[in-house]
């Protein structure tokens, strides 16, 4: 494991780019920190941590129903390899 910095994503039609503030990591995290093929349809490199906590920093465009500096939480389950955003303003 390892910390680096990465490029801030581009967003694109109904996304919003999130300031993230904090993240949980739980066991499934750990799972993927230690290199576990519990979970094959993750790849690596990856960033671990799905539980978070930020505000949201950018909107693509107004069909998102979100705005700048709207603070959020935001749980993120993998279900069929798709992600499903639970966000609490």
């Amino acid at each position: 494991m390892s910390l680096e910095e990465v490029d801030v994503p581009e967003i694109g039609h109904g996304e919003a780019l999130v300031r993230v503030y904090a993240v949980g990591v739980c066991g499934t995290d750990f799972e993927l920190i230690l290199g576990s093929d519990l979970l094959p349809y993750i790849g690596y490199p990856t960033i671990p941590g799905h539980e978070i906590t930020g505000h949201i920093a950018r909107v693509y465009d107004e069909g998102t129903g979100f705005k700048e500096g709207l603070s959020m939480l935001a749980a993120v389950a993998l279900t069929h390899v798709h992600l499903l955003p639970i966000l609490f303003p």
